[in-house]
C-alpha cells in the first residue's frame, strides 16, 4: 500500500464527516479546516513507507532502525560488533543475531560453519555397553557421550608482504577464526566441543 497524498487523505476525512452538518467539499470551510490534518497524516504515511523496508535488519539504516536493532540485541558476546565498522557489516551481523534460533544437532553446527565458508565434521561417541562391545574394543566412559570431536581447518596464516610491514612486525600471523567461539557459545550446556585442526585454510 502506497502513502496517500494530502488530497486523498482529505477526501477520506470528508467522506466520514457527519452528513448534513458539514459540506463534503475540499474548498468548503470544513475542508480548509481538515487540510492541515490531512497533510500531517500524509507525511506520516510517507515516513512509514520509507521505514517499512527497514523491518529487515539487512536493509536497516543509520540513522534509521539499525541502531534500534543493535540496542535490543545488545553487545555481541564474541565482540564481533567491535570489528563491524561498516554499515554493510553491521547489517549482516544484526541480521544473523536477530534471526538466530540455535540447534542441538551436529548437522546444525555443520551448517553454521558452512554459512561461514568453513567445512567441518563432528564425531560423536557412544558409551560402552554390554552386548555392544567385544573383546579388544576400547572402553568409552559414559561422559564421552557428551563430547563432540569437531574437525576443522587450521587457522589461516596471514604472511607479511613487502611494503605493508615495517621493522618489528611479525613475518606471519594466524587469523582468528570465530567459529570455535561460536560453537562453544551456542552449544548445549551438557555438550563438550573438542576441536581437532586439520590442514590449513587457504
Amino acid at each position: 500500500m502506497s502513502a496517500r497524498s494530502p488530497e486523498e487523505v482529505l477526501d477520506d476525512l470528508l467522506a466520514i464527516s457527519p452528513l448534513g452538518l458539514f459540506p463534503a467539499a475540499r474548498d468548503s470551510g470544513w475542508g480548509t479546516h481538515l487540510l492541515p490534518i490531512a497533510t500531517l497524516y500524509s507525511e506520516a504515511e510517507q515516513r512509514f513507507q520509507t521505514m517499512l523496508p527497514q523491518v529487515d535488519p539487512r536493509n536497516a539504516q543509520d540513522p534509521g532502525l539499525l541502531p534500534d536493532f543493535e540496542r535490543v540485541i545488545g553487545p555481541d558476546p564474541l565482540g564481533r560488533d567491535e570489528t563491524a565498522t561498516t554499515l554493510a557489516k553491521r547489517q549482516v551481523l544484526a541480521y544473523q543475531r536477530w534471526v538466530f534460533t540455535g540447534g542441538c544437532s551436529p548437522q546444525f553446527y555443520i551448517d553454521l560453519a558452512a554459512s561461514l565458508g568453513v567445512v567441518i565434521s563432528i564425531e560423536e561417541f557412544l558409551a560402552s555397553q554390554t552386548g555392544d562391545t567385544v573383546c579388544g574394543d576400547v572402553l568409552a566412559p559414559p561422559d564421552d557421550e557428551l563430547t563432540w570431536r569437531i574437525t576443522m581447518p587450521s587457522p589461516r596464516l596471514e604472511q607479511a608482504t613487502t611494503g605493508a610491514t615495517v621493522c618489528g612486525d611479525p613475518l606471519g600471523q594466524f587469523v582468528d577464526d570465530p567459529l570455535p567461539a561460536l560453537i562453544r557459545l551456542y552449544a548445549q550446556p551438557h555438550t563438550l566441543p573438542v576441536f581437532t585442526l586439520s590442514g590449513t585454510q587457504e
